[in-house]
């Protein structure tokens, strides 16, 4: 896994660098322990911490040091998935954390990892991403705010384990739009050859406003649905749509191809 640069860090994986000295340090300050949310007995013992992070390869992944281009490091970053529930739904998220050293606070470092990192994590196609953050925690909430987080007004909870915290109020970062999310899907469904699944699905990612952000236009899924169509064989929908991507601007050779089979057999002419 490639190393992540920003205009003043590099972020290395946890696996691909010797740094558990420098997280047995990281975590022994009280502030870190607090905030990172650790376990009772990891808190306790910052070595069985230290452990739980190299048996871990696999979330391990996903975490990283960050370090100034001069090579110190001065901090943590991670997630790893898991299923939310929040109002009935159950989707698969992730769950971000990171820490930074005492000393190289208030540098802007979090804000900037954090940026870069979330830009990482799009490449899984997940969702969503969600920080947990204690209402006590300023600091943090100014970071995600400016990441783009959104606080969710109506989750909260209160860690029986961790009542120090007091309130942990969920943040949330989408990844995708719904737009996005509806194209993802339908594009899975054509591949796996339910034609009318993607129709169905690019029928509403189309429904859904383009905002800013969002990476599939109309034009595009207009050039998809039509060619989904044409695999079920419904030709003249097939012809509308493409031509509709057409009128939209958007002009490819899959589109062309697709056009041309259509008026081989009398569609179009």
């Amino acid at each position: 896994m490639d190393n992540i640069r920003t205009e003043h860090l590099e972020l290395t994986p946890v696996v691909a660098c010797d740094c558990y000295d420098f997280i047995r340090t990281l975590f022994s300050d009280d502030e870190v322990k607090k905030f990172y949310v650790l376990t009772s007995e990891h808190a306790a013992n910052t070595d069985l911490f230290v452990d739980y992070i190299k048996q871990n390869f696999g979330r391990n992944l996903f975490d990283f040091i960050l370090h100034l281009k001069s090579g110190e490091p001065v901090g943590l970053i991670g997630s790893e998935l898991f299923h939310s529930t929040l109002f009935g739904n159950d989707e698969v998220c992730w769950n971000v954390s990171y820490a930074i050293m005492p000393k190289q606070r208030n540098k802007g470092y979090a804000t900037e990892a954090l940026l870069e990192y979330m830009k990482f994590l799009k490449q899984y196609s997940i969702p969503k991403a969600y920080l947990d953050i204690s209402e006590n925690n300023v600091a943090s909430q100014k970071v995600a705010e400016r990441v783009g987080f959104k606080l969710n007004p109506k989750s909260h909870h209160i860690d029986p384990k961790h009542l120090e915290l007091g309130i942990l109020w969920h943040w949330e970062y989408t990844m995708f739009s719904k737009r996005d999310i509806f194209f993802c899907e339908a594009i899975s469904h054509y591949q796996m050859h339910d034609y009318r699944g993607a129709v169905v699905l690019f029928q509403q990612a189309i429904e859904q406003p383009y905002n800013e952000g969002a990476l599939n236009t109309d034009a595009l899924c207009y050039s998809n649905m039509g060619i989904a169509y044409s695999s079920c064989h419904e030709y003249v929908k097939a012809y509308e749509c493409l031509n509709k991507a057409l009128s939209l601007g958007l002009n490819n050779a899959s589109i062309q191809r697709e056009l041309s089979n259509l008026k081989a057999i009398g569609i179009g002419d």
